[in-house]
């Protein structure tokens, strides 16, 4: 009996440190103000990230062979982010491949209405990697049944590359990708959907994923993209 109560109350303190917002400077370039709180979905210790959590979607459903994998960009410090890469396959499907990682475990957002915006910390790329820089954020609510079970919200960005004058600061280095909600845009089975209802934040959240797609042609090859953090502001 004492080990359950005591399991229990353990349960409870990481819960509450998990869903409590912070206030607090964030590393990256810019700061946000001390009275501006943010809550951290991803990538600190009491929330680190875990790979075995996500799991690959791709063209691969459709005979693509398009490719992934989320590791951890420091082996054994699940906290200091991941690392999203494969392979995207352009040419199988006539231009229309894609491939994510998926989290699928629900959660809710503590105090939705405080927040704005999700936020991604991520490196640049390289100044020598490839023109496979535009990816995909995406988000979908739990109480979605039916034919909007379907119904995703999704978001386009685009990692620029790193510049010498940083190099030498791993902090000045890392890039805050905001992603307002009123940007995320309604997508059903692939397809924008205006008429669907906008992303609501106090619903809860049955899935968030990365992706990235060939655009019809613009964009195929090897990638990358290491995400340090994911929350909301």
């Amino acid at each position: 009996m004492h080990f359950f109560k005591t399991h229990r109350t353990f349960l409870l303190i990481q819960l509450t440190t998990w869903l409590t917002p912070t206030y607090s400077y964030t590393p990256t370039a810019s700061h946000r103000p001390l009275d501006k709180p943010f809550v951290i979905i991803f990538g600190s210790v009491p929330r680190s990230w875990n790979i075995e959590e996500w799991k690959e979607v791709s063209d691969k459903i459709r005979g693509g062979k398009s490719a992934s994998t989320l590791r951890y960009i420091t082996p054994y410090h699940s906290s200091e982010g991941v690392s999203f890469e494969g392979t995207l396959d352009a040419a199988t499907l006539g231009g229309a491949g894609f491939v994510s990682q998926v989290y699928h475990t629900p959660f809710s957002l503590p105090r939705a209405d405080s927040y704005s915006a999700f936020f991604i910390d991520v490196d640049p790329l390289p100044s020598t990697h490839p023109l496979l820089n535009k990816f995909t954020f995406g988000v979908k609510n739990h109480n979605h049944q039916g034919d909007q079970s379907s119904l995703i919200y999704q978001c386009d960005f685009t990692v620029p590359l790193a510049t010498p004058q940083a190099d030498h600061n791993k902090l000045q280095r890392l890039v805050k990708v905001r992603i307002p909600f009123k940007e995320l845009v309604p997508t059903f089975r692939g397809r924008p959907s205006p008429d669907h209802a906008p992303f609501d934040p106090a619903l809860t959240i049955s899935q968030i994923s990365f992706m990235v797609r060939s655009f019809f042609n613009v964009q195929s090859g090897n990638f990358f993209l290491n995400v340090h953090r994911l929350g909301v502001e």
